[in-house]
């Protein structure tokens, strides 16, 4: 291939190559050559971004007068500001930020994603009515009393089909008219945001994603024939509140709560094909300390025949994730004393570990406990420096009680460098060689089908190592395999 054979593509094909850049680095283009030098301003992506600038206020608004100025009125599919630290700390620049939105808006966008501080609702409203964004992201810091975000009273963007606001207050009617200005709006994210949500109830979503919300979220009447994926994060919630949210979405498919408190013991009874729960209980007086104990938690289920759950839970002295199908027959998920863990962990599809040193003896214990994992098919285990040896290996002890598993990764313990006599530091690799032999004789029994054994980025050994450990795994294995860091 030429040197100058990117040089032969028409400028046409050259502009768009370029809005996959980042605006800063399109920009400094224009130093190739003359042929470069105006290609930026044909690119359909502008991004405005603070930290390129290292919060340097004066060059980065220079640089963003210059680009909004010098662009040509061409199509713009994408605009992007993260600005919040520079027009926040000086309230004179708000002039500047006004000329920024309402430049960006007269090139109709397809995309835009604004993040920014202003004195005022006014600042931003022109965005509500461009008609041609179709997927929109705002987080709007308001400066000046009532500090409040609020939905603008005129709402017109009827091609829109996302849309995500953070720190929005929703008074009451602007839902309503944020809704009926948006008819093509299928997927919603609301993210510390406060208010009344009973409208958003009552849309023909999509998607909805609820994060950190304030108010009366989940209201008594609850109508979302269209809804799919829902998804409900930090919020109290109760069995009635639960069971009207199942009620009102029929057609609900995928079901996540995260960080909910309150009584979760109540009956799923819709047809949910992947049922997410993560750290949600009770919340249960321990040791002096209010803690997050999902062992305690009792879950009732009817789901549909090919529907899995996604459980993140901390099952003393493990840490863990895994992806659960129900076994038939099974309708209930019992998290409290003396609980059957063959049950649960005989239908884990996908399982993560995290052991620590500190509980050995604990999860030692524990293990036998946990039955065959007759389903499992990818294990993830973050190994502790207890697991380096023969005695105390929980990787073989897995894959002899994991008929069918297929994928396994390890996470190697992070440690301290430790160095020679000479001062230079020892290859961790190197360090631990001899159990990396050891293990590879054992996987030798199994038929995996791919094996990722990941270093940590500060302890990685040198490449010749790497490569040694490789062709002697590779030697003694069939599986497909991968030494990376993390």
């Amino acid at each position: 291939m030429r040197d100058t054979e990117i040089d032969d593509l028409p400028d046409g094909v050259l502009a768009h190559i370029l809005s996959f850049f980042r605006t800063k680095e399109a920009v400094q283009t224009s130093e190739i050559s003359k042929r470069w030098r105006n290609l930026w301003r044909f690119s359909s992506r502008i991004d405005l971004d603070e930290k390129d600038f290292r919060y340097c206020d004066e060059k980065f608004l220079d640089f963003g007068d210059m680009v909004l100025c010098r662009r040509e009125p061409s199509y713009l599919d994408t605009f992007s500001m993260d600005c919040i630290n520079t027009f926040y700390d000086e309230p004179s620049y708000s002039d500047i930020c006004r000329r920024w939105i309402n430049s960006a808006i007269k090139l109709k966008p397809r995309v835009c994603r604004i993040q920014t501080s202003v004195p005022d609702n006014d600042f931003v409203a022109c965005i509500f009515t461009c008609e041609s964004i179709q997927d929109m992201s705002l987080d709007i810091h308001i400066t000046k009393s009532p500090w409040d975000f609020i939905i603008p009273a005129t709402v017109n963007l009827p091609h829109i089909k996302r849309l995500r606001l953070k720190r929005s207050v929703q008074k009451e009617g602007t839902a309503t008219k944020l809704f009926k200005g948006c008819p093509k709006l299928e997927y919603l994210k609301l993210k510390y945001c406060s208010g009344d949500f009973s409208p958003i109830f009552r849309q023909k979503l999509i998607r909805l994603s609820l994060v950190s919300c304030s108010g009366d979220l989940i209201p008594k009447v609850v109508d979302l024939p269209c809804i799919k994926m829902l998804c409900i994060k930090q919020l109290k919630v109760d069995e009635e509140s639960i069971a009207r949210l199942l009620t009102g979405c029929p057609l609900l498919e995928n079901l996540t709560l995260e960080r909910c408190s309150g009584n979760i013991s109540n009956p799923f009874r819709s047809k949910i094909k992947c049922l997410s729960i993560r750290r949600c209980t009770l919340k249960t007086r321990c040791d002096d300390d209010w803690t997050w104990v999902i062992k305690r938690a009792f879950i009732k289920f009817n789901l549909s025949g090919d529907a899995k759950i996604y459980i993140a839970c901390t099952l003393a002295p493990l840490k863990m994730k895994f992806i659960w199908k129900p076994p038939i027959g099974t309708h209930a998920l019992d998290f409290r004393n003396n609980f059957d863990q063959s049950i649960i962990f005989s239908g884990a599809e996908c399982l993560k570990l995290c052991f620590r040193s500190d509980t050995k003896d604990d999860w030692m214990n524990e293990l036998p406990k946990m039955g065959a994992f007759n389903n499992l098919k990818r294990l993830s285990l973050r190994l502790a420096d207890c697991c380096m040896h023969r005695k105390s290996d929980p990787v073989v002890w897995f894959l002899r009680k994991s008929p069918n598993i297929e994928e396994l990764a390890l996470y190697h313990p992070k440690r301290k460098i430790k160095y020679s006599k000479k001062g230079n530091p020892k290859s961790l690799i190197c360090q631990e060689f001899g159990y990396y032999i050891y293990l590879t004789t054992e996987l030798f029994k199994f038929n995996l089908k791919k094996l990722e054994i990941k270093f940590c980025k500060n302890l990685f050994g040198a490449h010749d190592e790497k490569e040694a450990l490789l062709r002697q795994i590779e030697y003694s294995v069939t599986a497909k395999v991968v030494i990376s860091q993390y």
